[in-house]
């Protein structure tokens, strides 16, 4: 079969929506997603359509196979970061992936892009085998978290928490010195910059200073960001932060995506929280 290889300006998110819906047609993964959704991914992670590609049949131009993209500076360098990757099923073992990833690399050069940033499974070893040879690197291991509500304990903090529905740059410049490790791509300042209006801000001030703070994405249930200043930790403040944020959605779970495995302290703390973890996965960085 013959497939066209081109950017995808031209080319709807309902079309790639429905082309994502095939290359996961039994998969879980599409259970609770909607175009809005979609979208919404799309939009908080940077999509660009015009560094994306996409494999098209020749004969229609509905999308068999695609590399979605964002751009961002990313530690200091011009980044271009793998949304979503996937190939329908019925049009797999035809060499698309490999074209794609081909194509790509040449077009990232023409961007003047730094880097290639993506994240993959830890368990998906023929995948990361396939990344080593084309020369990533593994940056470090991150792990996501879930907490269903009938696992959930309120709690009532002892520290005023304040909801807002934005955060000036001033505010975060001081909640960046919270941090103990800098938030993946999809929990960045700019992804919950990009989505203004859905995020909720949960902050916890003590006299004129925040000395704590979440962030919620009200039609998710993500929690990118959440971070105590390093003189205010084990007082109850992130637990009633997120019991909090839990109450300010209508979702039966939260997740926590993407936190350092090498920072123990958030993980053990989720879990005792009745977090669950769920995914494990690798950021790993190709240099262009």
């Amino acid at each position: 079969m013959t497939y066209i290889y081109s950017t995808l300006e031209n080319t709807s998110v309902q079309s790639l929506f429905l082309s994502y819906l095939q290359k996961a047609k039994y998969s879980l993964s599409t259970k609770n997603v909607s175009l809005e959704s979609f979208q919404n991914m799309l939009q908080t992670r940077g999509y660009i359509p015009g560094i994306s590609l996409g494999a098209f049949e020749e004969s229609n131009h509905i999308p068999v196979g695609f590399i979605l993209n964002g751009f961002r500076t990313w530690n200091g360098k011009s980044t271009v970061y793998d949304i979503l990757t996937g190939t329908v099923i019925s049009h797999r073992r035809q060499g698309i992936a490999n074209t794609l990833f081909e194509k790509l690399k040449i077009l990232l050069k023409q961007k003047y892009a730094e880097q290639y940033l993506t994240e993959v499974k830890k368990d998906n070893t023929p995948a990361i085998g396939l990344y080593k040879k084309q020369g990533f690197e593994i940056r470090r291991g991150l792990t996501s978290f879930k907490l269903n509500r009938e696992n959930h304990s309120i709690v009532t903090s002892d520290y005023n928490i304040e909801y807002s529905t934005g955060i000036n740059q001033t505010d975060w410049e001081r909640l960046k010195s919270f941090w103990e490790f800098q938030p993946s791509w999809q929990n960045s300042i700019s992804s919950v910059n990009a989505v203004q209006g859905i995020m909720i801000y949960a902050l916890v001030h003590l006299d004129a200073n925040i000395i704590g703070y979440g962030v919620i994405n009200q039609n998710t249930g993500d929690i990118p960001q959440l971070a105590i200043h390093k003189d205010y930790r084990r007082k109850g403040i992130a637990r009633g932060i997120v019991s909090g944020l839990f109450e300010k959605v209508k979702m039966n779970q939260l997740v926590i995506w993407n936190v350092d495995e090498a920072y123990d302290d958030m993980g053990l703390f989720l879990l005792k929280m009745g977090f669950e973890k769920t995914i494990s996965q690798y950021e790993i960085v190709l240099p262009l």
